[in-house]
């Protein structure tokens, strides 16, 4: 269908019944253009009374737009942290989608505070997940800066750090062991037992660290993925907008523009329209 695998019809399908159900409006126009490339995709989705311009957007999205990577600022091994610049403004609708994906990747609502220039979502988990870090810290910030919109997505991750408890006795018991067979402390009956259980506390007490470290290193990704896709929403509703400005420009330069219907005195009460051509001399 248009070029288009099965799979891509469905994701594109699936994606602009999410923005007409949940976004309700959309910002972004129907490209003429579209219904060229896409007219069996088209026709498709107006047969399941699809907003066009919903589908419009999926396509946007589909095909990709370009965004700066993500930043990881340096926020020590108990906090995360990210950064990321996106072009467009922060309009209402534009913030119900971003807030919608927040709110998704948190798994938790949010309470919503604006200053100026900035709109910041924190986090307000239920429950017992109200007294957990890593579910209770996370924030986003929205700030309109230098004619871009600055994101900072952050993160508590000493909830993580918990988890190294239970590393402190087997690392510790596993070290005096193999340091008592090192050093010659132990009877030679107890040397080669006591290496064994050594060495499986010390492996014990490592593999509990490494799980710490690579869950942190996984929310952190996570947040990256957060704020790249945010990233390309509002990329996406900026291109959205500027979708038919060229075809706007253009009749605006030809010197036509169209009238409507209008009533006029006397004579000519009845025409129905009017069309000025307005063309430039050059002096």
């Amino acid at each position: 269908m248009d070029n288009l695998r099965d799979n891509d019809v469905k994701y594109i399908v699936n994606r602009a019944t999410m923005f007409q159900k949940f976004y309700g409006t959309t910002s972004t126009n129907v490209d003429p253009s579209f219904r060229e490339r896409y007219p069996h995709l088209f026709e498709l989705t107006d047969s399941m009374n699809l907003n066009p311009a919903c589908v419009c957007e999926a396509i946007l999205e589909f095909e990709g737009v370009p965004v700066e990577d993500p930043l990881i600022l340096d926020a020590g091994a108990h906090h995360a942290e990210i950064l990321g610049f996106a072009n467009g403004t922060l309009d209402q609708d534009t913030f119900r989608e971003l807030k919608a994906n927040v709110e998704y990747h948190f798994l938790t609502r949010g309470r919503i505070s604006r200053r100026k220039n900035k709109t910041i979502w924190k986090a307000e988990p239920t429950g017992f997940s109200r007294f957990i870090r890593t579910r209770n810290s996370g924030e986003v910030h929205f700030e309109q800066k230098d004619g871009k919109l600055l994101i900072r997505a952050k993160q508590n991750l000493k909830t993580l750090n918990k988890f190294l408890l239970f590393a402190l006795p087997p690392g510790i018991g596993g070290t005096l062991m193999v340091s008592a067979v090192i050093t010659g402390n132990s009877s030679s009956s107890d040397a080669a037992p006591m290496l064994i259980f050594g060495t499986i506390f010390m492996t014990v007490a490592f593999l509990i660290s490494r799980f710490v470290k690579r869950r942190k290193q996984k929310r952190k990704n996570e947040l990256v993925d957060l704020v790249e896709t945010l990233q390309h929403t509002l990329e996406r509703r900026r291109k959205g907008k500027g979708v038919n400005t060229a075809a706007t420009a253009t009749a605006t330069q030809s010197g036509q523009i169209q009238i409507p219907d209008i009533e006029l005195e006397g004579d000519e009460q009845n025409i129905d329209s009017i069309e000025l051509n307005l063309r430039r001399e050059q002096q």
